[in-house]
């Protein structure tokens, strides 16, 4: 006998796709907490370390200082990129703009406070980062939807 947890395949869809953004935050969570991303990009080892009491002021430091290190510079892209493409996976979920924003806000400023307590430097810098690319994923769906709405008044033109 099958039992048929949802009421609509609708939901079932929904509820897919909300996992694989659920997995898609833990992950960048994990990549946030852990104590160093180049010991677990390169020898897979993931180490935490709490730390009680951060330094809250830190979060404000300007960090623009290195922006000729190429090290600095792939870790800004990262910002940028993981951010988009979250963007891109919150609207698939839930086709909601403002879900984009909200979801991406929230998870830019936790990930980045949250790496305070875990001996790294959270910087308000990397919420602005993580932000444009956020909107770069808005500005290029926009003109996607643009264009595809005037190729369809093209076709309907002929």
């Amino acid at each position: 006998m099958k039992i048929n947890l949802f009421v609509h395949p609708l939901v079932e869809v929904i509820v897919l796709k909300s996992l694989i953004l659920g997995i898609y935050l833990f992950c960048l969570f994990v990549f946030t907490c852990t104590e160093s991303l180049s010991l677990l990009l390169s020898d897979y080892e993931i180490v935490f370390r709490f730390n009680p009491v951060p330094d809250g002021l830190s979060f404000f430091h300007n960090d623009l200082v290195n922006v000729s290190d190429p090290t600095y510079l792939s870790q800004k892209l990262g910002h940028f990129l993981s951010f988009f493409f979250l963007a891109y996976l919150v609207y698939w979920a839930w086709k909601s703009v403002g879900l984009v924003m909200m979801v991406s806000l929230a998870t830019a400023l936790s990930t980045e406070v949250a790496q305070l307590y875990f001996s790294r430097s959270g910087r308000l810098l990397d919420v602005g980062f993580d932000l444009a690319g956020m909107l770069m994923f808005l500005v290029l769906y926009s003109i996607y939807c643009v264009a595809k709405n005037s190729y369809k008044v093209f076709l309907l033109q002929r």
